[in-house]
């Protein structure tokens, strides 16, 4: 690869297959990974990371009990995710390919302009059609729930939704129900 060819690939936050990725205005990587497989009894693996972007490579740690870090690298079309113990992670040695710990490519499904991603840290947090208490909407997200946020006004977050469906949803919530991953 030629130095004017990395140069024209950036991160871009968006969606990556099983992999949600913001990027901020200070190359800052944050990144969201869930995967289930099975029927009847679903085997799960979901974490999240985040890392500084230097140049074409951002070195990532890996939110876990233990310290787990690895790199993710923009690639035409796509991602390229390495963490050499991501199968040692709870739920994930089941789930994962063991290729993870070489290094696997994820594609860009969808581009998005989030900035960070949140978790929902409140059993419930109602959506809103405008930035207001008085606009809220019988939809809610639940505890555990990631987003990704466009713009802040104030308390409000105006966010994106990725459902397991693959539908996005685009809403105010109150930032008190969020936390940072």
């Amino acid at each position: 690869m030629t130095n004017a060819y990395a140069e024209s690939i950036k991160f871009e936050s968006g969606v990556y297959e099983n992999l949600l990725i913001s990027v901020n205005v200070n190359d800052v990587v944050t990144g969201y990974y869930q995967e289930a497989q099975g029927e009847g009894v679903v085997k799960s693996c979901t974490f999240s990371f985040s890392g500084e972007a230097h140049s074409e490579t951002a070195t990532i740690t890996v939110k876990s009990d233990e310290s787990v870090t690895g790199t993710i690298q923009p690639v035409n079309d796509g991602i390229h995710l390495k963490i050499p113990k991501a199968r040692e992670l709870p739920g994930c040695g089941l789930v994962l390919m063991p290729e993870i710990a070489d290094g696997l490519n994820y594609d860009l499904i969808e581009k998005r302009s989030w900035r960070e991603l949140r978790a929902i840290s409140k059993e419930k947090a109602y959506f809103h059609s405008e930035p207001t208490s008085e606009k809220k909407q019988k939809s809610y997200l639940i505890k555990g729930d990631v987003v990704g946020v466009v713009e802040q006004e104030g308390e409000w977050l105006h966010v994106d939704y990725h459902s397991n469906s693959g539908k996005f949803l685009r809403r105010w919530i109150n930032d008190a129900n969020t936390k940072t991953l």
